[in-house]
């Protein structure tokens, strides 16, 4: 399974962090977690990997 399959909406995919539901922007590289699908507004300071 890939990561955009786990949060896959009708509308596409939505942001992985908890409680959010914006539509995905990014992927980032979390230290402690991996990579992780998120919006534009909790990608932080993290590196992001690929646009969604």
């Amino acid at each position: 399974m890939s990561v955009f399959e786990r949060f896959e909406t009708p509308d596409g995919p939505t942001c992985g962090c908890l409680g959010c539901t914006e539509p995905a922007a990014k992927v980032i590289d979390h230290p402690e977690h991996g990579e992780r699908v998120v919006c534009e507004d909790d990608v932080g300071d993290y590196e992001v990997v690929r646009d969604v």
